[in-house]
């Protein structure tokens, strides 16, 4: 039963992510050229944090649904009625710097150490190792 809810929460936020970082690619280079690996960190990073003006508002009514016990639009009706329409973004800051982190990690970290480990000799033919050392590499630095 969760499963859906949670998909259904995620695959806008993961969107929106791409969307961001995508653009801040294109805005960086002109679509001229490939990004520099501090680039495309950056452009994760900062398309993390822009998530986060989604992402906020969900983890709020998430958070105070489990706790009232209210749907999804009643927990934000009651949220924006006992505490201001404002109150679904409070904590905003932490969430961009998750956000930032986490996306970091998948959208940029990943394929940036992927690729470091694939030029090394040796290692030119091997993506699928390449890619679980790379992600693993990420995913400790991103936690």
């Amino acid at each position: 039963r969760g499963i859906f809810v949670q998909a259904g929460s995620v695959a806008p936020l993961t969107a929106l992510q791409m969307l961001a970082n995508g653009l801040f690619e294109k805005l960086l280079t002109g679509g001229l050229r490939c990004a520099t690996d501090g680039e495309k960190i950056g452009c994760a990073l900062g398309a993390g944090a822009v998530s986060a003006t989604l992402y906020g508002p969900v983890d709020m009514t998430m958070i105070h649904q489990q706790k009232l016990g209210m749907s999804p639009i009643g927990t934000m009706s009651h949220l924006a009625r006992a505490h201001g329409v404002a109150s679904l973004w409070r904590g905003i800051l932490p969430t961009a710097a998750r956000e930032a982190i986490y996306t970091a990690g998948y959208l940029a970290f990943a394929p940036v150490f992927t690729a470091k480990i694939m030029k090394q000799p040796g290692w030119e033919d091997s993506f699928f190792q390449s890619a679980v050392l790379g992600s693993m590499a990420a995913g400790g630095l991103a936690n």
